[in-house]
């Protein structure tokens, strides 16, 4: 139960990031900011993506958690 709501948990979040990702994507390729500020925006898009990765592991680490407790649990 507790490894189902920790998933659900980082679905959710890994929506919202990757929404913030799209977001800071569209900017950088508009070419929103200028010379230091596009600095900045890049720089923080890069964490951000490093970040959403990270996710995408535990998410993926998650499911195959749950799927291993679940087969224990049916015997």
């Amino acid at each position: 139960e507790r490894a189902a709501g920790a998933g659900e948990a980082l679905r959710e979040l890994g929506e919202t990031l990757r929404g913030a990702v799209n977001d800071l994507n569209a900017r950088v390729a508009g070419g929103e900011g200028q010379g230091q500020a596009q600095g900045a925006l890049s720089t923080a898009l890069r964490v951000i993506n490093n970040n959403l990765h990270a996710l995408a592991v535990l998410e993926a680490q998650t499911d195959d958690l749950r799927g291993r407790v679940d087969a224990l649990s049916r015997g």
